[in-house]
């Protein structure tokens, strides 16, 4: 998404893991589990991490339709 200058878009609180939320569709949420392993681009940095998915929403956001997802990726750099 692009926000303006300025804008605080996340904070990081604890870097020994850090949480990635995603939206997921709903043709694809119902192969997510708790505890499934994840990959996550980052491409900006040019590599993919590994994580774990740690949760599952159970709703969908009414504006994009979307299942939330909550992936941990260790951060041990």
């Amino acid at each position: 998404a692009t926000v303006a200058p300025g804008t605080t878009t996340f904070t990081l609180v604890d870097l020994d893991e850090v949480a990635v939320r995603v939206g997921v569709a709903e043709g694809e949420v119902g192969t997510l589990r708790a505890g499934q392993a994840a990959r996550v681009e980052l491409p900006a940095l040019g590599r993919t991490v590994a994580g774990r998915v740690e949760r599952v929403g159970v709703a969908a956001d009414p504006g994009s339709r979307t299942y939330g997802v909550k992936i941990v990726v260790p951060n041990a750099d």
